[in-house]
């Protein structure tokens, strides 16, 4: 096992195959990246066990803007603005990502996203893979991407039980990962 880990040392390691983890391996990548995982890749994660869709202004009588108004009349006070905001501004374009790893989402019949209408929104927003079936859908997909990509190892069968953080900046960090952390807002320090 040492031998593995020397040769993978300076890799970004990322610990766990759920949904989070398979999207930063896939989002490093060209750049070479190590997934350690308990269990088999997407396995024993709660992302699987996800019914329901993911909501984004897709339609065209629909907008970032309109989601942003639902959000935020759903959360009754409780949202945080600025977040909601960032989340829902970025919507479409993280449908584009998962379709681009391979995430194949439910369509109608003239062959578009079919776009569901549940809950708070005033628009047909909501996207699903395999019906209600979404969350296992989409880890299917990104473990499948995440195995087909040569810059990531993956390590199953192995635990973290330790973490060693490096001292290196976050200006630092930004420049070695090619920018994939650069909406980290950094304002307390990790020691």
């Amino acid at each position: 096992m040492t031998e593995i880990l020397t040769h993978l040392a300076g890799r970004p390691v990322i610990v766990g195959s759920g949904l989070a983890g398979l999207i930063a391996a896939l989002t490093l990548s060209p750049a070479p990246s190590v997934i350690v995982t308990r269990s088999a890749l997407g396995t024993e994660t709660s992302s699987a066990w996800a019914q329901g869709g993911i909501a984004a202004a897709l339609g065209a009588d629909d907008d970032a803007g309109l989601h942003l108004a639902d959000t935020l009349a759903a959360g009754d006070g409780l949202c945080d603005v600025g977040a909601a905001e960032s989340i829902v501004a970025d919507a479409a374009d993280t449908i584009a990502a998962l379709q681009r790893f391979g995430v194949r989402f439910d369509r109608d019949g003239a062959g578009g996203l079919a776009l569901g209408l549940e809950a708070a929104h005033s628009r047909r927003r909501i996207v699903h893979a395999e019906g209600d079936g979404s969350g296992a859908a989409i880890i299917r997909a990104l473990a499948a991407a995440v195995l087909a990509d040569p810059a990531i190892k993956v390590i199953e069968g192995a635990e973290a039980r330790r973490l060693s953080i490096a001292t290196m900046s976050f200006e630092e960090m930004d420049r070695n990962f090619d920018g994939v952390i650069s909406r980290f807002e950094y304002q307390d320090s990790l020691r």
